[in-house]
Formats: structure tokens, sequence, C-alpha cells
């Protein structure tokens, strides 16, 4: 079985989600990490593997071949972050919210770019929580 190529934008306090995605040989791995902090860009090696591809600009990995990207970025950059991967054709998983307007969370569906496969999740620690369910 080939691992699916996922990209983690945003190596900081909630990138321990990549941690647990990053199975090489078991189904996934993080192929390409992006963040602007530059130390914590350094120790992506030191985490994923010499084959990662690393970056400090998003705009970057658009065209890198991953099969699915990990926005885990602050809460005002997800709306822009995930659009930009969502019209490059590119499912995306955006930690929670989506965007900090309801208008932003509309966006996202809405995308229709050329190559927009519209595929998209956010990701909520409550999920198991009574009253959201």
């Amino acid at each position: 079985m080939d691992d699916i190529r996922l990209g983690v934008i945003g190596l900081g306090n909630r990138s321990d989600l990549a941690d647990l995605a990053h199975q090489p040989g078991s189904g996934s791995l993080v192929a390409a990490a992006c963040d602007r902090d530059r130390q914590l860009l350094a120790r992506a090696e030191q985490r994923f593997g010499t084959q990662v591809r690393t970056a400090v600009d998003h705009h970057e990995l658009l065209d890198a071949g991953l099969d699915g990207v990990m926005v885990l970025t602050p809460n005002h950059t997800h709306e822009e972050i995930g659009l930009d991967f969502l019209e490059a054709g590119v499912p995306v998983f955006l930690d929670k919210p989506m965007a900090i307007t309801t208008e932003g969370c509309s966006r996202q569906p809405a995308s229709t770019g050329p190559r927009c496969t519209w595929a998209t999740t956010c990701g909520t620690c409550r999920s198991r929580w009574p009253c959201v369910n």
C-alpha cells in the first residue's frame, strides 16, 4: 500500500495532530511542512524524516503533489489557506474554526477553483460532548 502524502501548515501548538497522522508504511506520511517560524520548521526533518519538503509560505506547497493538507495555523489564517488548497484541488482538514466569520465559513464549500474537488473537514475537540451530539 502506498502512503497518502500529507502536508502540514502550522507546526505550533496543534501540530501534535500531524505527529499522529505521520505513520510511514502504515497509510500516511507527512511529506511537506510549512511554518513562518524557522525554528519550528528546522525541526520538521527530525519529526517527519528527511523526505519532508519545507516552506515558509504555504503557496510554495500548492503544487507539491499532496493528497491532503492539515491546516493547523492561528484561527484568522484558516479561511485563506483552506481556500488556496481547495482551489488547487487538494483536500483540506481545517482545525477549528473554518474561518472567523460566518461569511468566511460559507466561502469554503463555495470554492470552485478549476481543480477543486471540494473535500474539507473541520476538526473539533468537543465532538463527544453530550450537547454537541
